[in-house]
């Protein structure tokens, strides 16, 4: 059984200064990422179905593919495909898009990230939401 966790958060800054983080979808904003490339050398970054390698601070290495970009809505999602160490759980798709506020200069964004399995266990870990942590303190 799959199980979806949603978070979402206001970030006071504006829209064009977030999405220009989230967009290249390289998640440096997290502070914890050495290096991130993509697999094919004739893809584009924003280019859907490119695949990433992610390479973390802590030896971790996470393929990913970019399944949705959108400059028009501000929405981004990506398929974990492969880590090294392996994850718990067999299956992840993260989504991350903006949502209007009466406010021209805030961006509400919200996150989905369903698992495929054993959702319990990384449930309670994707609540922090470390993500919107770090675009907070980087707008």
């Amino acid at each position: 059984m799959a199980t979806r966790v949603w978070n979402s958060s206001t970030i006071a800054a504006p829209i064009a200064a977030v999405w220009n983080l989230v967009r290249p979808v390289d998640f440096r904003y997290l502070g914890t990422v050495a290096d991130v490339s993509l697999e094919e050398r004739s893809s584009s970054p924003s280019t859907v179905r490119a695949i990433r390698k992610v390479h973390y601070t802590d030896k971790t290495v996470q393929r990913i593919k970019l399944l949705e970009l959108s400059d028009a809505d501000f929405a981004v999602s990506w398929e974990l495909l492969e880590s090294v160490p392996a994850v718990t759980f067999l299956g992840c798709v993260h989504s991350v898009r903006r949502y209007k506020l009466q406010a021209i200069h805030v961006l509400h964004a919200c996150r989905a990230t369903q698992h495929s399995s054993n959702g319990q266990q990384i449930s309670r870990k994707t609540l922090r939401w470390k993500v919107c942590i770090a675009l907070k303190r980087r707008s």
